[in-house]
């Protein structure tokens, strides 16, 4: 299962600090996302020679922030991203979060949340291809049903060295998805290397 003790920790980007600042955490905690003093950090995850750059995201200052690091670390013409916003934003901060995602990334497969939080379904990736469609016609969004789908078609457009951002609605089911495809920490900085 994705849970890492001591020296065998994922590796956590601090965003705002230099990609030399990565360490690995302890304390025997399974992968989340957290909310450290006001500082959001990521998880690195492996497979198959793919990073996986995993993160909530969902506002246009987190994907923003997100692609940036992207572009900082592998250039964003070696990312892909998997997305997935949650249906009760307004649909103006759906589009603005949409417009983040067409601006930082060339590779992109949309996903629904489970919980549709309101919204007919397929009405958030509608939403969202729309957008990335008005913002930047030459990118094609991919839009499959699930995270279990997004996984495995995001992984197929990436090549050995790039990276596949990862935009969850709820960490367990993505946690069970890359368990179950073999994925394993990142717990050193220099199997950031391409």
């Amino acid at each position: 299962a994705l849970r890492w003790t001591g020296q065998d920790a994922p590796a956590w980007l601090p965003l705002g600090r230099a990609t030399d600042a990565i360490e690995p955490i302890g304390d025997d905690r399974a992968l989340v996302v957290a909310n450290n003093g006001g500082n959001l950090h990521l998880a690195l995850i492996e497979l198959g020679g793919i990073h996986l750059l995993v993160d909530y995201a969902h506002n246009p200052a987190a994907i923003s922030a997100v692609a940036g690091l992207v572009e900082a670390i592998w250039g964003t013409e070696h990312a892909v991203a998997a997305v997935t916003l949650p249906g009760d934003r307004r649909d103006d901060l759906i589009a603005d979060c949409a417009r983040a995602v067409a601006d930082g990334f060339h590779r992109v497969v949309l996903y629904e949340d489970s919980d549709l939080r309101g919204r007919a379904h397929g009405e958030v990736p509608e939403i969202v291809r729309s957008e990335i469609a008005a913002r930047r016609p030459e990118l094609v969004a991919t839009t499959v049903m699930t995270a279990a789908e997004a996984v495995p078609v995001a992984l197929a457009m990436a090549n050995p060295g790039d990276v596949v951002v990862l935009m969850y609605e709820s960490i367990g089911p993505m946690l069970a998805v890359l368990d179950t495809l073999g994925a394993r920490a990142i717990t050193q900085p220099r199997e950031l290397a391409r």
